[in-house]
């Protein structure tokens, strides 16, 4: 975490009250499971996805989030004014993870070892892009009596990104060649068939899917 203020009047210059910057993140080393000791049962490395979506986890295991705010405080007339903005990198949906995990584990199988060799079909997932949402806010303290606060929420509108969009295998494509000579030793499975590229749903919770919106509340102190 990092935190920034500047009095200006402290500084000498002929400007009223403070500004302030202040900015966290949140770094994410490592998250893995694994739910049994079974072989067939491989360790999971969560990180860059949406994953965990095991019973008594918590989703969301971006590789970091970034959460940082600039505001200036007005304290000869009594307002403040925020800007804040909230970064969440690219991500993978957690069946991706999960398909990686297998072609780790596929990829240390030796004959006679620990290891079961488990068969997958190639994920054409296209990587969740990057989101950056802006809100704005203010307040004024209007007397002693009355205190106004405001703001917009998602201040540019802006739209979540579509989350675990497919590429597919368009119709035309030579399905016996996905798979590399190698990778079919290691568990990859051709497709059965073609598919269409498929649009991801919005995901809820982690990014803005109800658009600009504004509020305004008035504080009465008797």
């Amino acid at each position: 975490m990092f935190n920034w203020f500047l009095d200006f009047a402290g500084l000498g210059f002929d400007v009223p009250g403070t500004i302030g910057f202040s900015l966290q993140a949140t770094i994410l080393d490592s998250y893995k499971t694994r739910q049994s000791p079974a072989p067939y049962d491989v360790e999971i490395e969560w990180k860059g996805s949406m994953g965990p979506n095991l019973p008594g986890t918590q989703g969301g295991s971006y590789d970091y989030r970034l959460f940082g705010t600039l505001s200036y405080n007005n304290t000869q007339d009594n307002w403040s004014v925020s800007l804040r903005a909230r970064y969440l990198p690219p991500v993978w949906s957690a069946g991706y993870a999960e398909q990686q995990a297998l072609k780790a584990n596929n990829a240390a199988y030796t004959v006679g070892g620990n290891r079961i060799l488990l068969g997958y079909t190639p994920s054409t997932e296209i990587e969740t892009d990057s989101y950056t949402i802006f809100d704005w806010s203010g307040t004024w303290d209007i007397n002693e009596t009355f205190s106004l606060r405001f703001g917009i929420t998602n201040l540019f509108d802006t739209a979540p990104p579509d989350f675990a969009s497919t590429a597919g295998y368009a119709p035309g494509m030579d399905l016996t060649t996905v798979c590399s000579a190698e990778a079919l030793t290691r568990g990859c499975r051709n497709p059965s068939g073609h598919s269409l590229y498929t649009r991801g749903a919005f995901m809820g919770g982690y990014y803005d899917t109800l658009g600009r919106r504004f509020f305004m509340g008035l504080k009465v102190r008797f």
